[in-house]
Formats: structure tokens, sequence, C-alpha cells
């Protein structure tokens, strides 16, 4: 586990309300595996006070993604970084997924932002295994394939 000052490289706005952010974290991007997530500091300030949860949701290089929707202040302000800006992410937490052994077909069940740890988990399974993913959303514009 670390505690990088990571830049940010990228905000792309999805869809109305969701957001995907890269940013550069070489020591949390060489360990993170898939089902496992980062908290992150929204600023420099003690405003927000609290580190928000996010799902790893995929690992590029030295490159970590991170796909959320705005609820609060944190994640407006996130929203709104900027290239060359910084976070303070703390990482990689939780065990992440058992995947290794004991079937021949994967089935992947989300909804919403739960898909958000499924792109590196996808790309982690053997490639000897079916999968099939099942998603689901509130409406139409809510799932992204």
């Amino acid at each position: 586990m670390y505690v990088e000052k990571s830049k940010v490289e990228s905000v792309q706005k999805i869809s109305e309300n969701i957001f995907l952010i890269k940013v550069l974290s070489p020591s949390i991007a060489s360990l993170a595996k898939p089902g496992q997530f980062c908290n992150i500091k929204v600023t420099e300030d003690s405003f927000p006070l609290l580190r928000r949860p996010f799902s790893v949701c995929d690992v590029g290089g030295d490159h970590l993604f991170f796909l959320f929707d705005i609820h609060g202040e944190g994640t407006k302000i996130i929203s709104r970084k900027k290239p060359g800006e910084f976070l303070e992410l703390l990482g990689p937490l939780g065990n992440g997924f058992d995947y290794q052994e004991g079937y021949d077909t994967a089935v992947i069940v989300a909804g919403g932002l739960g898909v958000a740890p499924f792109p590196l988990l996808q790309k982690n399974l053997p490639t000897n295994k079916k999968i099939i993913s099942l998603l689901g959303g509130r409406s139409k514009k809510n799932i992204m394939v």
C-alpha cells in the first residue's frame, strides 16, 4: 500500500453525470489487482475532510483509471480537475477478486457504476475462459457498452 501524489492526466465526461479520470500513479498501478480500490484525497486542504473510495477501473502502464459519478462536493471537485493538477491516492486497498480456478465460464453481473472494476478484471481473466457480462442501469442512457 502506498500514499502517492498522482498527477491528473485527463478527466473525460462519459455521460450526463459520469466521468473517467486518468492519473499517473506508478507505484499503485504496479500493484493494483482487479477488484481493489483507492481512497482519494480530493484537495490539499482540509475540505472536504474525508477521502473518497474509488474502484480501480483499469490500469494502463503507470496510469490508473477511475469511473465515478457526482454525488457531492468531493466528486464534483474531482470532476473539475485539470490535467497537471494532483490528487493524493492511498492504495491499492482491498483483497480484489479471486478468479484463477474452478470455472469454465466467468459470469459478470453489475448495475450502474458497479461496473467500474470490471474492465481490469476482464483484462486479467485467463484467455481460455468464456466471459458473459450482464449489465443493468436505471435507463438505457445509464448503460455503457
